[in-house]
């Protein structure tokens, strides 16, 4: 951890450290480790931002620390508004998953299309379709 009084450059090397804790690239599949590491992504973000930090160090409502009853309190995490303009993992894997789709998509459409090429081919007597598709 850093104080909260923190400087930037302070900021940036507590991160660096921590991500490379944790970073996903160095510990395989763990899903504890991917969740640490994008919590700090997420945390250094809001930090690293001079205006979202002042919203966070006010927490809600402005005034200093929490609002009395608010459920939320400075350490808990960013807050959704503070995290506006950022993407979120999940906005990533959503849009990962779309792009993955659409590949998919249209490697089927070729591959239908290669292979009605190379059938009407093969059934003219010219095997020459057949034999690209084969090779690609």
């Amino acid at each position: 951890g850093v104080s909260p009084s923190a400087a930037p450059a302070e900021l940036r090397e507590a991160y660096y450290r921590l991500a490379k804790e944790c970073h996903p690239d160095l510990h395989g599949d763990d899903p504890g480790m991917a969740a640490k590491f994008r919590s700090l992504t997420d945390a250094y973000e809001v930090l690293r931002d001079a205006a979202a930090r002042e919203r966070y160090d006010e927490g809600p409502g402005g005034g200093t620390a929490a609002a009395p009853g608010s459920g939320w309190r400075p350490g808990d995490g960013p807050r959704p508004e503070d995290m506006e303009g950022h993407r979120t993992a999940w906005q990533e894997v959503l849009q990962d998953k779309a792009i993955l789709r659409q590949a998919r998509e249209e490697f089927w459409a070729e591959l239908q299309e290669d292979l009605q090429e190379a059938a009407a081919g093969a059934l003219a007597g010219d095997f020459g379709p057949l034999r690209r598709a084969l090779r690609e």
